[in-house]
C-alpha cells in the first residue's frame, strides 16, 4: 500500500552517496515550493526543495534484492545545470511547476477524505500549505459554494453576525407585504377601470420587489440550520434538502412563479390577476415576527406581539376593502348607495380611486366592530356583509383578547412594583425610619427599575449552564478588563481572570452615598463599571484627595493586607460597582497563589505611595 508524506520547510540537502543505506530511486528538483517526499510501492522517494540547482538520481535495488546500480549519475546534467542561465530557464521552470503540480495532486488524490489532507497537512505543514492542498481538493461547485457562502449567504441569513442580514429580512417582509397590498388594490381598480397611470407606476417596484423575493429564495437553499444535536448544517446538499421538506417551500415557489410577465405583455387590463400568487406569501408573516422577536432586541417581546395581531387586522380589512370596491362598481348605483347609505359614493373623486378605497375602508371597520347599521340590497351585498361580520367577531375575539393580555401582563410589573414599594414603605413608617434614609431607599428602587428594568443578574442567569454564564460575564466586561491594571499583573492567565470575573458581584450605588468609610473593616474591594466615586476626608465640608473613574478600583488594600479602611469612598454620582469579597478572592488564592501575591504587592505599592510623596 503506497504512503505520501507532506513536508513544508525551505532548507533542506540531497546527500548523494554511494553507501546510501536507503532503497529505492531519490529524485530531487530545485523548485521555490515546499519540499514534498513521496514513497511508493516500489520504495521510490522524490524529494522537491527549492534551493538545490542541481538534479541527481540515485537508484538503489529494494533491500531483498542486490544492488546492480550504485551512484550511477544522471545524464546531461551540466546541460540541465546550463539551464539556469540560458534565456530559456523561465519555460524549463514553467514545466517544473508543471510537473510538481501533477505530484502534489496525486498525492492528495490517495486521501479519499479532505479531513486527513489538512491532518497531513496540519502535521508536517503550514498555514500557506493547508490552504494550497484545501483547494486542490475542492471542486470547482465546492469552491463556488465556499464563495457564495462567505460572500453572500452568511451575511444576508444570519443577524447576529451581520447588521445586513437584519436590514435584509426586514426588506424582504416589506416585499411580501407590498405585493399583497398592491395586488389587491390594483386587481381592484385597473379590472374594472382601464387606467395607464396605475398600470406604469408600479411596473419598476414590481421588478424589484420580485428580485428581492427569487434572491430570497435563492439563499433559503443555502441558509444553515441548526441539527438535531444542535450543530449547524452548512452542507450545501443537506441545506437545500432541509428548504425543500420546509413548509415554506411550496408556498415560496408558488408565490414566485413570474406567469404575470407573460400575460401583461397580452393585456394590462386582465393580467395584473396574474400577478394573485404573490399575496400566497403572506402567509409566511408569522415567520417573520418570530424573526423580529429574535434579532430586533431593541423592541420588546410584548411590542412585536402587538404590533403582529394590528397587523393581522390590517391585512384582512384591507382584503375586505378591495372586495367591497369591487361590488360597489359592480352593483346598480341605486342599490349601492342604499347600502352604503352615501348617495355620492361613486361620484366622489377628491383623491381619485384612493377615495373610494377610503370609504370602503371606514365602512369595513364599522361593520366588523357592530356599528355599521347598513342595509344591503342584492344577494353579494348581503353575503358579504354576513362575511364582514363574521370575520369581525373573530379578529376581535382573537386579536382584542390577546393584545389585552399582553398590555395586563405590562401593567402586572408596574403593580407588582408598586406593591413591593408600598409594601416597603409601610415597614420604614412601621419601624418609624428618618425621611432621609427612605427618601435614598425610593431613589434607590427607582434607578434600579429604570436602568435595569428590576431585575437581578443572578436570578436572569441563574438558570443558564456554567459556562454560558462565563461567556455573558466575560463578554459584559470586556471593556472593564481592559482597563483594570488589576488583571494584568503576571500571571493572570485566561482562567485566573475568568474565575475574578466570575466572583464579581453588582452592586448599585446612589449619588452622595459613602461606599467605604475610613476606620471599618474592610471585607469588599469595588471595580467601577459605570459613574465615578471620589476620595474624601471625614472634614466638614470634606476635602475631596482624588477621583476614581471607569475602569479604577478601590478598597484592595483592606482585602489584601487585612487592614482597615484608611479612606473615606463617596459616590459622586449613580454608580453601577463591581464587588469582590475577602473570602472569594481567598478562594481564587489557592488556584492561583501568584497573581494573588502580585496583586498584594501591588497594594502595598498603592498603600506606600502617598508616604513616598
Amino acid at each position: 500500500m503506497s504512503s505520501s508524506t507532506l513536508k513544508a520547510g525551505n532548507n533542506a540537502t540531497t546527500n548523494n552517496n554511494n553507501n546510501n543505506t536507503k532503497s529505492g530511486s531519490t529524485k530531487t528538483i530545485n523548485l521555490p515550493l515546499p519540499t514534498i517526499t513521496t514513497t511508493t510501492p516500489n520504495n521510490t522517494t522524490t524529494t522537491a526543495n527549492s534551493n538545490n540547482t542541481s538534479t541527481t538520481t540515485n537508484t538503489t535495488a529494494p533491500n531483498n534484492q542486490p544492488n546492480t546500480t550504485n551512484n550511477t549519475p544522471p545524464p546531461n546534467n551540466n546541460a540541465a545545470n546550463n539551464n539556469n542561465t540560458n534565456p530559456n530557464n523561465k519555460s524549463v521552470k514553467e514545466n517544473f511547476l508543471t510537473k510538481f503540480k501533477k505530484e502534489v495532486k496525486e498525492i492528495i488524490k490517495e486521501f479519499k477524505k479532505p479531513e486527513l489532507v489538512m491532518g497531513a497537512a496540519t502535521q508536517f505543514g503550514e498555514q500557506k500549505d493547508i490552504e494550497m492542498k484545501v483547494e486542490l481538493k475542492e471542486t470547482n461547485f465546492r469552491r463556488f459554494e465556499r464563495i457564495m457562502r462567505r460572500t453572500f449567504v452568511d451575511r444576508f441569513t444570519i443577524p447576529e453576525l451581520s447588521i445586513i442580514a437584519s436590514f435584509w429580512l426586514f426588506l424582504v417582509f416589506f416585499a411580501t407585504v407590498y405585493n399583497y397590498v398592491t395586488v389587491t388594490y390594483r386587481v381592484a381598480i385597473l379590472t374594472f377601470k382601464q387606467d395607464a397611470t396605475y398600470a406604469g407606476v408600479f411596473a419598476l417596484l414590481d421588478i424589484l420587489m420580485d428580485f428581492v423575493i427569487w434572491f430570497d429564495i435563492f439563499l433559503s437553499f443555502m441558509k444553515r440550520y441548526a441539527g438535531r444535536d444542535g450543530i449547524y448544517v452548512y452542507d450545501f446538499k443537506l441545506t437545500s434538502k432541509n428548504y425543500v421538506k420546509s413548509k415554506y417551500f411550496i408556498l415560496d415557489i408558488v408565490s414566485a412563479l413570474p406567469i404575470d410577465y407573460f400575460i401583461l405583455i397580452a393585456d394590462t387590463r386582465w393580467g395584473v390577476w396574474a400577478r394573485m400568487n404573490r399575496i400566497i406569501r403572506i402567509l409566511r408573516f408569522g415567520f417573520y415576527f418570530g424573526q423580529f422577536e429574535l434579532f430586533y432586541t431593541f423592541f420588546s417581546t410584548n411590542i412585536i406581539a402587538i404590533g403582529q395581531y394590528i397587523f393581522i387586522f390590517f391585512i384582512t380589512t384591507h382584503a375586505l376593502t378591495c372586495i367591497w370596491y369591487i361590488i360597489v362598481v359592480t352593483d346598480p348605483e341605486q342599490t349601492v348607495q342604499i347600502w352604503t347609505q352615501k348617495q355620492d359614493i361613486l361620484s366622489d373623486v377628491t383623491f381619485g380611486h384612493f377615495s373610494r378605497y377610503v370609504r370602503g375602508f371606514l365602512w369595513c371597520l364599522t361593520s366588523m366592530t357592530g356599528y355599521g347599521g347598513t342595509s344591503p340590497v342584492t344577494l353579494p351585498q348581503v353575503i358579504f356583509a354576513q362575511v364582514v361580520n363574521l370575520v369581525g367577531v373573530v379578529l376581535f375575539i382573537v386579536v382584542i383578547g390577546t393584545v389585552g393580555s399582553i398590555v395586563e401582563d405590562l401593567g402586572q410589573e408596574k403593580s407588582e412594583r408598586l406593591q413591593q414599594l408600598n409594601a416597603l414603605q409601610q415597614y420604614m413608617t412601621y419601624r418609624k425610619i428618618p425621611e432621609g434614609i427612605r427618601s435614598k431607599i425610593e431613589r434607590y428602587y427607582q434607578f434600579v427599575w429604570k436602568a435595569r428594568s428590576g431585575w437581578d443578574e443572578q436570578v436572569v442567569l441563574g438558570d443558564l449552564p456554567w459556562y454560558l454564564q462565563t461567556e455573558i460575564y466575560l463578554s459584559m466586561n470586556q471593556e472593564l478588563l481592559e482597563k483594570v491594571s488589576l488583571f494584568k499583573v503576571e500571571g493572570a492567565t485566561k482562567t485566573f481572570i475568568t474565575s475574578m470575573v466570575m466572583a464579581l458581584r453588582p452592586q448599585v450605588v446612589l449619588p452622595g452615598s459613602k461606599v467605604v468609610k475610613k476606620g471599618e473593616i474592610g471585607r469588599e474591594m469595588y471595580f467601577i463599571l459605570k459613574g465615578y466615586v471620589e476620595v474624601i476626608s471625614e472634614d466638614n465640608p470634606p476635602i475631596v484627595f482624588a477621583t476614581l473613574k471607569e475602569g479604577q478600583f478601590f478598597g484592595e488594600i483592606s482585602v489584601v493586607l487585612d487592614q482597615t479602611r484608611n479612606a473615606t469612598v463617596r459616590a459622586g454620582t449613580y454608580c453601577d460597582l463591581y464587588v469582590l469579597t475577602k473570602e472569594s478572592l481567598k478562594q481564587i488564592e489557592e488556584d492561583f497563589p501568584l497573581p494573588v501575591q502580585k496583586i498584594r504587592e501591588k497594594a502595598m505599592e498603592r498603600l506606600n505611595t502617598p508616604q513616598k510623596k
